[in-house]
């Protein structure tokens, strides 16, 4: 059973995609956590000539778990079953081949009993592959969102209203 590499190296790429955004994702988080931990309170920003005066320092730290959530919420997306990697043909595929029996693998002289386990142990594997990348990002917005509100909070009230 031949497998094309074009396809395969496609889904590679839509998988480390995948991964790279969930890495952000974490990345942001962190830089969130470091601000608050080592009680960074910056008054403005300065760049590339332009100074930004900052009221409220917590808003820098609500824009870095905004924007951790952002690439998260993207990353989940992907799991959506029409853009989920793990549900192309070529995966589907794989996932049957990596299911039959070691030896011959093959789907000559199987009973349909055999065929619909077959089918079953690719199924469970197509969603483990699915749950084990979107864990990570589900986990980053639970931590986010249930601990780190209140900065979240305070950086969509900033952004949204014109006198904050």
């Amino acid at each position: 059973m031949a497998v094309r590499g074009s396809k395969t190296e496609s889904i590679q790429q839509n998988v480390k995609a995948l991964q790279k955004g969930i890495r952000k994702a974490y990345i942001y988080w962190a830089l969130g956590i470091m601000i608050a931990a080592l009680g960074l309170k910056p008054a403005s920003i300065n760049a590339a000539g332009f100074s930004l005066v900052i009221e409220h320092p917590e808003i820098i730290q609500g824009v870095l778990y905004l924007g951790g959530l952002y690439e998260a919420l993207t990353a989940l997306l992907f799991f959506q079953p029409s853009l989920n990697p793990f549900h192309k043909r070529v995966t589907l595929r794989q996932s049957l081949w990596s299911a039959l029996p070691r030896g011959r693998r093959s789907f000559r002289d199987k009973a349909h009993k055999d065929f619909v386990e077959i089918r079953k142990k690719a199924r469970m594997l197509i969603k483990l592959l699915s749950w084990l990348h979107a864990i990570p990002a589900a986990i980053l917005i639970i931590l986010i969102l249930a601990f780190k509100a209140r900065p979240v909070w305070t950086a969509l009230r900033a952004i949204f209203s014109s006198s904050f």
